[in-house]
């Protein structure tokens, strides 16, 4: 332990009681063991070329040790999800965990808990609550409800997740031994590492992959050669690279950036950085510059590099001023004067000669070849979509995701089909309905996709969203909508047709987002021609064809050698088949075209809209605003007021539909005095003459006048507010919950109910600062006074 601490002992979210200490290789022999029998397991060996892509890079490679008395964590990512592929896929590489606990744990010992699918979503714990499982316990299906040693949990570092406090003081300490493993640097690898992360693995062990560390004993077996490979100066011939240590401390620098100046302090402490082992160049690290404001972390990080440019040239001077020095001597005495010139330039070639050789391997290398053509290091991958408003997603939501349709992202390719619940349940839907689709008249499949799209609507509150001009969610119109269910149906009815379509899917994605997206032939050239090879491929409904089409493959066509793509598209269908199908699926019938409602009131709000915004800390009340943007990854809105002014980050609870002003209603409406100033007073409507003109009620003086005013808001006395018995509250509703400790009542959701003794208690995740508490019914309270 004494020697960890020293050495390798990285951050981790709840420090006290709780190590996070790296591993060296040659630490101790049955490491090296260890690795194989791990790496070698053959259900391992099968997924991870799967999920993550053939022999990844070794991203961690360290052990937490919790001792008796570590608390709970909070609720956290391994990763930045504004950093990571949890917002951009095609900017970040996922990295997955290896959890493996290396003793029986219970649930008292503290069994990580975790959040299945939350690796989808960027903000918020909110579903956690009530989905999140431990590793341990009753419902984990192992024997004594305990996490038994050598049993490995893989997940993603987006996935949401804690570990639990280690009360059981008849255990010992509980090690959860760590690997972690992302796709490994190659030619069309443009994605680089997700960022916010501990990096905890020793400096000398970079730009390893797996099967690097699963034959420790031949290809990390010198010291020497390890760390070579790990600053990216050499490596095995035929051996792949990972991700080097000059490649992570780039990339570190980046995420810290923007950092504050005690940031940068507390990097450099004893503590972290700055202590022994850790950097083995610390002479090198500037001090903390001054003078720099919110820069400060480039101006040190500028200051390191002419720090080393400065001692990399006193080290040449000084290797010339001994040359100059040694070589007469070597010479010896009596020798001829060219003598000491061989003896004084040959040492010089060859120190040039190396010193360039070096050189020109840096800048061949793969990960200076990715800097210097922007391949590594590129900004956000934006498209420009079509124009619709934004729109916040719900889980209900179908998503469609042109981000993801790409062979080489692995798993992530049709995450949003299995893991997205919109998505899932259309799916489903869409199975149901696909049979014989492709035989059905133009018309009959347009009517079909429109009352599917209904259905759905209306059945599961879900709409069609996709990427829009400005990067957000955005409500498709009718006719994309249509036609993205006339491709979904087409290709469940017939699985070539899925392959083909999903090619082209690759493809398109590609010149939107792939390596060469920049070029001609990306940006105008190759979407045009894939565009129109699809739509002669699914021959889109509102267009009447002159020849009825059918995509099913004949046996025997399929059977034949050199079939083309041709005779997939213009297969003939026999008039009786044709209407056998036809009536088959009328009387099956198709789904009702009922109303679409809402989920919840305001979860189809959109950029544009007007709605009633909940405003103020300690004087509540609503107030009409205009939506100007819709923040997806954040799940909230920007709003403007009446009086032009904007106010961004408001919580999704917090704005629904505007409702008119009636007679009989309780505002407060603003005043502006003649010496400018402006106060709310608190009235009755008692007429709505137009025109911002209004005949109020006064309560402060008691007196009816007519006031013309523009700016008019709903209040809420939640402080004031008597406890309702009967009010009860749903999942995902914002209400104002009461925290004890400073007596003061706070915004939050409700994320979790659990019944006490009888009464039902309210679990509210706060929005300030993402506490939780559950808490009794008399300490919440709604958001306004009435279920209006």
């Amino acid at each position: 332990i004494e020697y960890n601490d020293i050495v390798e002992n990285f951050g981790v979210i709840g420090a006290d009681n709780r190590n996070s200490y790296g591993i060296l290789l040659d630490q101790h022999p049955v490491v090296r063991k260890a690795l194989n029998e791990i790496l070698s397991n053959p259900l391992l060996k099968e997924a991870l070329p799967n999920i993550i892509g053939d022999d990844p890079a070794v991203y961690k490679f360290h052990a937490i040790t919790s001792n008796v008395g570590a608390e709970d964590q909070n609720w956290h990512y391994d990763v930045v999800s504004s950093k990571s592929a949890g917002n951009y896929v095609r900017s970040f590489a996922p990295i997955y965990s290896l959890f493996i606990p290396l003793q029986n744990t219970t649930t008292d010992m503290g069994a990580t808990e975790m959040c299945p699918g939350s690796h989808i979503c960027t903000t918020g714990t909110s579903f956690c609550v009530e989905r999140s499982f431990q590793m341990a316990g009753p419902d984990s299906g192992f024997p004594n409800d305990a996490w038994p040693a050598g049993w490995g949990a893989l997940m993603n570092q987006q996935t949401t997740h804690r570990g639990r406090a280690h009360n059981n003081e008849e255990s010992g300490p509980r090690v959860l031994f760590i690997l972690a493993f992302t796709p490994r640097p190659s030619e069309h690898e443009t994605r680089q590492l997700s960022l916010g992360g501990s990096y905890a693995q020793h400096w000398t062990q970079w730009g390893h992959t797996v099967s690097d560390y699963r034959d420790s004993w031949t290809h990390m077996k010198w010291r020497f050669t390890t760390i070579l490979k790990s600053m990216g100066v050499w490596k095995w011939p035929n051996r792949p690279w990972g991700w080097t240590y000059p490649i992570r401390a780039l990339i570190e620098m980046a995420d810290r950036m923007y950092a504050t100046r005690d940031e940068l302090e507390e990097y450099l402490d004893e503590d972290w950085f700055g202590r022994e082992g850790f950097f083995p160049f610390k002479w090198l690290l500037a001090g903390i510059p001054r003078g720099c404001g919110k820069n400060v972390w480039f101006c040190w990080f500028q200051a390191t590099v002419d720090n080393t440019q400065e001692w990399l040239e006193g080290v040449i001077q000084k290797m010339s001023i001994g040359l100059l020095v040694v070589s007469p001597l070597i010479a010896g005495k009596g020798q001829r004067l060219r003598s000491v010139g061989r003896c004084l330039l040959l040492p010089l070639a060859l120190a040039y000669i190396a010193h360039k050789s070096i050189q020109l391997h840096i800048d061949s290398s793969i990960w200076a070849r990715k800097i210097i053509s922007r391949d590594l290091f590129q900004p956000f991958r934006h498209f420009s979509g079509p124009t619709l408003p934004s729109t916040l997603p719900t889980l209900n939501d179908v998503l469609m995701m042109d981000d993801y349709q790409s062979e080489y992202l692995s798993s992530y390719t049709m995450l949003f089909d299995v893991a997205h619940p919109g998505n899932a349940a259309w799916r489903e839907s869409v199975v149901e309905n696909a049979n014989g689709y492709a035989y059905l008249e133009d018309n009959i499949k347009v009517e079909l996709c429109r009352s599917l799209l209904r259905w759905n609507k209306h059945h599961r509150h879900s709409r069609i969203l996709t990427k829009n001009d400005v990067n957000e969610w955005g409500e498709v119109t009718d006719k994309m909508a249509v036609e993205f269910a006339h491709k979904q149906l087409l290709r469940e009815d017939n699985p070539l047709m899925e392959q083909v379509l999903r090619q082209l899917d690759y493809l398109k994605s590609e010149s939107k987002f792939g390596k060469f997206r920049e070029t001609t032939l990306s940006n105008d050239h190759l979407p045009l021609f894939l565009e129109s090879l699809e739509k002669r491929l699914l021959r889109t409904p509102y267009r009447r064809a002159a020849k009825k089409v059918a995509f099913p493959v004949p046996e025997k066509a399929a059977s034949k050698e050199g079939f083309t793509l041709r005779s997939l598209v213009r297969q003939p269908v026999s008039k009786a088949t044709d209407e056998k199908l036809t009536r088959s699926h009328l009387q099956s019938g198709i789904p009702p075209l009922p109303r679409a409602t809402e989920p919840y009131r305001g979860a189809w709000l959109k950029v544009g809209d007007v709605a009633d915004t909940y405003v103020g800390q300690s004087t509540f009340g609503w107030q009409r605003a205009v939506i100007t943007a819709a923040n997806g990854y954040e799940s909230t809105w920007d709003v403007e007021f009446e009086e032009g002014v904007g106010n961004e980050r408001i919580c999704r609870g917090c704005v629904r539909p505007f409702e008119d002003l009636v007679v009989g209603e309780s505002v407060e409406y603003l005043l502006r005095s003649s010496s400018r100033k402006s106060y709310w007073s608190e009235g009755i409507i008692r007429e709505i003459l137009g025109d911002n003109k209004y005949l109020f009620e006064n309560l402060d003086y008691g007196v009816i006048e007519e006031i013309e005013t523009d700016v008019i808001r709903r209040p809420a006395r939640v402080m004031n507010m008597e406890f309702d018995p009967d009010r009860t509250y749903e999942l995902g509703e914002y209400v104002r919950g009461y925290w004890e400790e400073d007596g003061k009542w706070y915004l939050g959701a409700v994320i979790h109910k659990e019944v006490q003794d009888g009464i039902m208690y309210y679990g509210i995740e706060f929005d300030d600062d993402d506490d939780y508490a559950l808490l009794h019914p008399e300490d919440v309270r709604p958001l306004w006074d009435s279920g209006k």
